[in-house]
Formats: C-alpha cells, structure tokens, sequence
C-alpha cells in the first residue's frame, strides 16, 4: 500500500519501533486470550486462575496498543504535513504555464480534499497495523492449539480472502472515478462564485450551468455510492467469513480431524474474539483506499509540476526560501551569477511564445518581437482585444518561458535558470490580480518611512477612510473592484522594484484617479528613475508615455515617439 510506504519511508527506525510495540500488542492480546482460555479449561479444577499473570497481560497490551498507535499517528501526521509542505511550494516553485496547464480546479481538489482524505487516513493507519497484529497473533496461537486445524481455518480465510480482494479493487476505482468528477466540481464551484453576476443576469446561462452542474454532481454521487456501498459490503464479507469459519470450526472440522470439543470451543471463542480487531481494520479500509487515490493524484501532479526547471529541491530553495532581502541583490548560491539591477535596457531579441493547440487548432503565437524598453521611460503597450498585450506582460516579467529568442538584460541574455532573480526586476498589476491581505514586498523595508509612504499612497487614493495598515496588514479587502485595484496598485509601488508594470490599471476607475494615475503617479515613477509599462486602451492619456508600440496578432505592428 503506498501509505504505508510513505510512512515507511518518511522514518524507518519509527516506523519500525511502532511495528514491534504493534507487534507486542497482539502478542499480549494473544496471552491474555490463552490465559482466559487456561482458566475457562481449570474452572472446576484445583489449578487456580491466573489472576496476575492475566492483569499483567491486559496492562502489557494496553500500553503497548497505545504506544504504538501514538507513535504512528504522530509519523503519519508528520508524513501530511510534509505533503501539504511540498506541494504548496512546488505550486510556488512551478512556471506559470505549468500551473495555467494543470487548471485551477485541479489545483484546489487536490491541495484541499485529497491531502484531507491522507489526513483523514493517517490515524486508521495506526489501528490498522495494530490490529492486524493481533489478528496474527491470534492465528499464532491457534496453530500452537493444533497446525491442522489452522491450516484448514487458513485456507477457508485465503479462499475468502480473494473475493474480498476483488471487491475492493473495484470499490477503489469507483473512488478514482469520483474524485475525477469532483475536480469539475471544484471548476463549477469557482465558477458558481466568480460568475454570480452573469449568472443572475442570463437565464439561459443559468440553466446551462445549473445542468452541467447537477451532471457532474449526480456524477459524483453515483461514484462515491458505489465505491463506499462496495466497501461496506466488502466490510459486512469479511465478518461473515468469520462466521463461516466458526461454523467450519464447530460443524465441520469434528468429521475430518481428531479434535476434542475442549479444542473446537477454544478455537471458535478465539475467532470470535478476532472479530473486534476485524471490525476496526473493516471500518479504516474505506478511508485508506481514498487515501490511496489521493496519494497516487497527488504525486501524479507532484510530477506535473516537477516536469519542467531545475530539480524541485532546488527550486525551491531558490523561489521560497530565499530570503526576500537577496531578490535583486547579491545572487544566491542555487542562482546562476547575474546582477539583477537595470542600469540602461531590457531587450526583447526575436522573442516567441505559443499557447498549447486545442481541438485540432493552433493555439495564440506571440511574435517574433523585437522590443527595446529603456530604463526610466514610460512605455505604453496598446492594442485591441486579444492582441497579445496580456501575454507580452507575462512574458516580460518571466512569468513564461520564450520559446524562441532571448530577453537581455544591459546586453547580457537571461537564461531560463535565472528566470526567478530576473523577474525582482519588476513589480506588477495585472489584469487578473490577486490582493493579499498583507504589504508583503518592499524588500523587508519596515518601520516610519515604509508606514508613511504607505498612509501617504492610502490618502492620495482616497483610501484612508477604508483602510489601515497594522504593521504590514491591511485592516481590509473587501473593497469595490476600483478600491481593490488602487489597492493593488499601492502594493506594487511599495515594492520599490525597478520596472512597475500596470496590465489595464485604469480600465476600473473613476476620471479622477485615471488623472492621477496618468499625470502624477506615472510621472513621480519616472522621477524616481522607475521604469513604467502600462497597457491602456486611454487613447487621451498616450501623451503622457515617452512612447507607445501597438499590438496587432500578436506583433508590434507600430511604435510612435512621444515628443513634448
């Protein structure tokens, strides 16, 4: 099973001490049992029961369960922790086009409910094992009581044991299956939250999705039933095999061995009394089949996202744990060896990206570009829609790879390793932001002038009545889509990188602040020897760049020189 070996291989020497405790355990439950079976055996008898020895075999399997149990709990909730770990920062340390490929939908299922259905496994793992000893013990004894019997009882379990098997082999797949289903409904869910306005607005959109959605529910549900159905029947076959063996025990193995009813008695009490830890393994077997799946989806998008860039370890030490201080700075040691300050340009030589090809067609192909941006210029990017204004941004600020061409920085052209120091060059609105609830960036500025500059930015944006910054946290993010946005823009400016880069800032905005973004805010950039690219459709404020290029399919079809 692949849970147990993570367990196993996130700590041997515990797991191993937590197998030998579990171990202990079922022999003990086994002693007890003996002792219990001696004294029924000597009830009218002179030999005493053992009293002592008995309470000694009852506290013996007590602490030697609960030891184990608690070492392994504590393993497997290390062994969630270290997945919830890794996967977030190999998100983190992943190219954008990596992630975009894999889909939000996926993304959300498998961070949220699949490492939830591990955590949820982690603990049965425990009993599991624990219980499966006893279980082993108790046949132990049984073979010590009489071999031919239990090879019998052995083989009457085996047989059963197959079908059992096949059953749940195809409970599990029903599982696979579900979780399929649930990631479309994560993307409805998103969907469902992000769309509410159209939604309300275009009845047939509404009943379309409403369709869909209820499909993959229905979908779902179907899936889940079957799979959990099989498994309870799974569970309900394996205690009536029990059962089966009891009968066989008292029925039938009189006729064919030379047993005393002393012995069958013995035999059918122990069977009985292994169909507590039976229940208890029955009951966790749904739980660790779903953790399965989610391990196996889980490490299926681990390679997704480790299928492109250095070795993951690598990346990210570079991209997450590097302290914020050395981004632009002195280059760390993982780092290739470049400078990561902008003293003349930023050049885009032959430069190409193409998106991936859907339903037999080409996808959209930026380029071939050719683009000089000049240190402390105001750059305006324009175009109409689905020009490739968005895609240029992002391919800019090295958030996707060139597929041809090279970006050169003072002349010197940036390898694909050193993507991440380049991309401490820029600080960005883009069109589809996200607002964090903290000013993370400034590179770990703090105290009076960050706290000024910040309540400076927050009044000239009309912000201050909304908003106050506790340290680095914003007291609020639920603003107005305009709100958000200056907001956003705050963030940016702070980070005091050396090109901002403003993806249709305005486009949300009221005259007034479009006036301050265009002739205060820009100029004030420029002043302070920043770099500023925006893309605009505000063809009355193209005075305010040194220059515009227009894009058209993906080229830069004109450029014009703003003279004043």
């Amino acid at each position: 099973m692949k849970t147990l070996r993570t367990l196993i291989e996130h700590a041997r020497a515990r797991f191993l001490g937590a197998v030998l405790l579990g171990a202990a355990s079922g022999a003990s439950f086994a002693l007890v049992l003996a002792l219990a079976n001696r004294a029924i055996a000597h009830a009218g008898g002179a030999a005493p029961a053992p009293v002592l020895a008995f309470l000694a075999a009852c506290a013996a399997a007590f602490a030697t369960s609960a030891l184990s149990q608690v070492i392994l709990v504590r393993l497997a909730q290390d062994v969630v922790l270290e997945l919830q770990e890794r996967l977030v920062l190999g998100i983190l340390a992943s190219p954008l086009r990596d992630l975009e490929r894999i889909g939000e939908a996926r993304l959300m299922s498998v961070v949220t409910a699949d490492v939830e259905a591990v955590s949820r496994a982690a603990p049965w793992v425990a009993r599991v094992l624990v219980n499966a000893a006893i279980l082993v013990a108790c046949l132990l004894y049984l073979a010590w009581l009489s071999a031919p019997l239990t090879g019998l009882l052995c083989a009457l379990l085996v047989a059963g044991g197959l079908s059992y098997s096949r059953l749940t082999a195809r409970g599990t797949r029903f599982i696979r299956a579900a979780q399929r289903a649930r990631d479309a409904l994560y993307g409805h869910f998103r969907a469902l939250i992000q769309g509410t306005k159209e939604l309300q607005l275009y009845r047939h959109w509404r009943r379309r999705f409403g369709q869909l959605f209820l499909d993959d529910a229905r979908r779902f549900r179907r899936e889940r039933v079957l799979g959990t159905s099989l498994f309870a029947v799974t569970g309900a076959w394996a205690v009536t095999l029990f059962f089966l063996a009891v009968g066989f025990v008292v029925f039938v193995a009189p006729a064919i061995l030379p047993v005393s009813s002393a012995l069958v008695g013995q035999f059918a009490l122990c069977i009985l009394f292994m169909l507590t830890p039976l229940r208890s393994i029955m009951n966790g077997v749904p739980e660790l089949a779903q953790a399965e799946v989610a391990l196996d989806r889980v490490a299926e998008l681990g390679l997704l996202l480790a299928a492109r860039g250095p070795a993951g370890e690598e990346r990210i030490e570079c991209a997450v744990r590097e302290p914020l201080a050395t981004v632009g700075g002195n280059p760390p040691d993982c780092a290739p060896s470049i400078e990561c300050a902008l003293r003349r340009t930023v050049e885009l030589r032959g430069v190409t990206f193409q998106f991936d090809s859907e339903a037999g067609e080409a996808g959209f192909a930026l380029g071939p570009l050719d683009l000089t941006i000049r240190r402390g210029e105001v750059l305006f990017i324009v175009g109409g829609n689905g020009s490739g204004k968005s895609t240029l941004a992002k391919l800019l600020t090295g958030l996707y790879p060139c597929a041809a061409g090279e970006i050169r920085v003072d002349g010197r052209p940036i390898e694909n390793g050193a993507l991440e120091r380049y991309r401490g060059l820029f600080s960005a609105v883009f069109a589809d932001y996200h607002l964090f609830d903290e000013l993370l960036g400034g590179d770990g500025r703090d105290g009076p002038t960050f706290a000024a500059e910040a309540s400076r930015y927050l009044r000239r944006l009309d912000l201050a009545r909304k908003v106050q910054i506790h340290g680095r946290r914003l007291s609020s993010t639920a603003l107005s889509q305009g709100q958000r946005k200056r907001l956003a823009l705050l963030a940016a400016v702070l980070e005091d990188r050396h090109i901002s880069v403003f993806d249709e800032w305005a486009a949300d905005q009221d005259p007034a602040f479009k006036e301050i973004f265009y002739r205060e805010i820009l100029p004030e950039l420029k002043a302070g020897g920043k770099t500023v690219i925006a893309i605009t459709h505000d063809d009355r404020y193209f005075g305010c760049a040194d220059r515009w290029v227009e894009l058209e399919s993906g080229r830069v079809v004109r450029e014009k020189v703003i003279t004043s």
